[in-house]
């Protein structure tokens, strides 16, 4: 293994227990579990449904990484850093998870969608805030071509 690999490794391992920590506690949200109705609030529902933290599974992450910005701000408060830990901890590989999670950490330029993220961040410690942003810096640091990355990196006060 190179050692550059292995120090992404550790930062990964690191970032994934910071994110645990701060949110330890976050008590599980009561259904509905997404906003609006629909077909893909369906989809999301049926893939957490009853479903603690801990019990999600990379087939779960499979099934919502895309739609992630429908979560209420408690369930987004509740299931985002468990599927962090998935996507973070490399034993499952979910195509897409950790730039999903990015997507919906990235300040949207529309204001619909911009007063949606700013509700769901102000319900957020500042523990919870500086964890996410801890991997907001480290994925924008990873792929700054992504959409969104300056904003972001902006927004969560990226070095």
């Amino acid at each position: 293994m190179r050692e550059e690999d292995r120090r992404a490794g550790l930062l990964r391992v690191a970032i994934a227990h910071e994110i645990e920590a701060a949110f330890a506690g976050v008590p599980r949200p009561d259904p509905p579990l997404t906003i609006g109705d629909g077909p893909i609030q369906d989809d999301v529902e049926q893939a957490l449904a009853g479903k603690g933290a801990s019990e999600l599974t990379a087939d779960d992450a499979t099934e919502v990484r895309l739609d992630l910005w429908l979560l209420t701000p408690e369930a987004f408060a509740y299931y985002v850093p468990a599927l962090l830990r998935i996507a973070l901890s490399g034993d499952d590989e979910v195509d897409g998870l950790d730039e999903g999670i990015f997507d919906v950490l990235a300040p949207p330029g529309d204001p619909g969608l911009r007063a949606r993220f700013d509700e769901r961040m102000a319900q957020l410690d500042e523990p919870r805030r500086d964890a996410l942003a801890t991997f907001v810096c480290a994925f924008s640091d990873e792929h700054p071509e992504l959409d969104g990355a300056d904003a972001a990196r902006a927004h969560w006060g990226c070095g």
